[in-house]
């Protein structure tokens, strides 16, 4: 699975969270969340179900879908 970029940053907004906190608030290292964000790499379903429930959100609204 990859993160889609846009629906995690508009999540962080809604948040009111920089990038740093969240890392720290989630206990994701900062390099971890940047190969997830790059798309790079597909990310652990583990680690996405720690971004969505750190940032409040389902798995569904922060993962990039098909064709988008």
């Amino acid at each position: 699975m990859k993160i889609n970029k846009e629906k995690f940053e508009i999540c962080l907004a809604n948040n009111q969270l920089l990038f740093n906190d969240f890392c720290k608030k989630s206990g994701i290292s900062k390099s971890s969340m940047r190969f997830a964000l790059s798309g790079t790499r597909n990310t652990r379903p583990q680690t996405i179900g720690r971004i969505a429930e750190t940032l409040g959100v389902s798995v569904e609204e922060i993962i990039l879908k098909e064709g988008e």
